[in-house]
């Protein structure tokens, strides 16, 4: 079975570290890149093959919710899992609708 590839999207270096760490006791699991803003995911998307793609969508400078439009649009294969802090109702909704 083939490994699921994951790209890992935020811009605290602990978050990617502490999510590698846990993804890749996974042996099903291959993280091939990180991103730490929209340009490098932007990059890393169009460079590489990614099954699914962790984001923290609410970095102001880094990531917003842009961000998963364009994955839902440009990539709908994609997977796409969201982490946030953001508590923000409204915004939630217009994730899930993504």
């Amino acid at each position: 079975m083939p490994k699921t590839k994951v790209l890992i999207a935020d811009a605290h270096t602990l978050t990617r570290e502490g999510l590698k760490s846990l993804l890749m006791r996974n042996k099903q699991v291959e993280i091939v890149a990180e991103a730490n803003n929209s340009i490098e995911l932007s990059e890393k998307l169009e460079q590489l093959k990614t099954d699914v793609v962790i984001i923290d969508y609410d970095i102001p400078g880094h990531f917003s919710i842009d961000d998963i439009s364009l994955l839902r649009s440009s990539y709908p294969e994609i997977g796409v899992l969201v982490i946030s802090t953001n508590q923000n109702k409204q915004d939630i909704i217009k994730v899930l609708d993504l």
